[in-house]
């Protein structure tokens, strides 16, 4: 019977990629063969099939795992990979056992915000600047940024002029090739679009790094599924990040339904410290953290970046702006340069 279940077939990768059909499944009905991609240093065969009808075949692949059912993220896992993925981006190593930080605006305002912020998070210690070039916003009233290309301009000119890795999120895959055009170095896929599988899958094609942030109604096994679309799809270079997720407490429906759980139920949204530490158990990826949009507000930034830290986290996420006050977007959890660099000295860089 085809279409369940499924199998993956990995071996060495080939030195070099001739011209000629890979000739490890030669004579399996091409129909069978759903997916071949190359993922860190081997080759990947996605295959309809029974095992029973491959194993003692003269077939030269390593191993052959069934997936689907109980194994839904057979890539990401430490039973496929147990080393630990180190994710190199423009000479900084996520995942090598330094804590990296992302740092900047929540949304680029003009060329000198952009500029200053970058040039004050570099001098203070981060390692890549991150910024919005456009916003999702809750409602359509709200300032949603600058036009998309003036933005990526923006952002592709101070991080050629800090010399910093850039990073931005994308919230329309129509933008895809403009974010290509500037050469965007992290592509980030927000919490709205955790499981829009088609739109990660794309942006997986390109190689270009990707930071996926968990969905606010995600559990850790949806999270752990949407990062294994973008391994299916070549590219190693995923690193899951930890958000927050959206909770009901008893103000919203009467009913108190957290007691014991470690959950910040006075925090914008709560962090959810034991899935984070279910995903790094499970995973070989590097773990990202987002301390600002769970805080909510600047003063507990530093708590929850430290929190995001004792639970395994190789990299924190942190919005910064000249001043927050007059910022055009999510102003209350903004860190001035002051407290950004009290951040770094005092919880980071420790």
């Amino acid at each position: 019977m085809l279409g369940d279940p499924m199998l993956l077939m990995t071996k060495n990768k080939p030195e070099r990629t001739g011209t000629k059909a890979d000739k490890t499944l030669e004579g399996v009905d091409s129909s069978r063969i759903k997916k071949v991609v190359d993922l860190y240093d081997r080759r990947i065969f996605l295959v309809d099939g029974l095992l029973s009808e491959f194993r003692g075949r003269a077939i030269a692949v390593d191993r052959i795992d069934e997936v689907g059912g109980e194994r839904k993220y057979m890539l990401a896992s430490r039973e496929w990979r147990n080393e630990k993925t180190v994710i190199s981006v423009d000479g900084v190593r996520i995942g090598g056992g330094k804590t990296v930080v992302a740092a900047g605006v929540c949304g680029i305002e003009s060329l000198e915000q952009a500029l200053r912020a970058a040039h004050e998070v570099r001098e203070l210690g981060a390692d890549i600047y991150r910024a919005g070039t456009v916003k999702m916003r809750t409602t359509p009233y709200a300032w949603q940024g600058l036009p998309v290309e003036q933005s990526l301009r923006i952002l592709r000119e101070v991080g050629d002029k800090e010399g910093m890795a850039v990073m931005t999120e994308i919230v329309n895959l129509a933008h895809l090739p403009l974010l290509l055009k500037y050469h965007v170095d992290i592509i980030q896929v927000g919490t709205r679009h955790a499981q829009s599988f088609s739109l990660i899958e794309k942006i997986a094609q390109t190689g270009v790094p990707m930071l996926l942030k968990r969905g606010m109604g995600n559990t850790t096994e949806e999270f752990l599924g949407a990062i294994e679309y973008a391994l299916l799809q070549g590219n190693g270079n995923v690193f899951p990040c930890e958000r927050v997720i959206r909770i009901f407490t008893e103000k919203d429906i009467g009913v108190r339904l957290y007691d014991g759980a470690q959950l910040d139920l006075d925090a914008r949204f709560p962090l959810d410290i034991k899935g984070m530490r279910e995903v790094i158990a499970k995973t070989h990826l590097p773990m990202a953290g987002d301390p600002s949009h769970s805080a909510g507000v600047s003063h507990k930034v530093p708590e929850y970046s430290r929190r995001l830290l004792d639970a395994g986290a190789d990299m924190l996420v942190v919005e910064v702006h000249p001043d927050p006050r007059k910022a055009k977007s999510d102003a209350d959890q903004q860190l001035t340069f002051d407290e950004f660099g009290s951040l770094m000295k005092n919880v980071v860089r420790v």
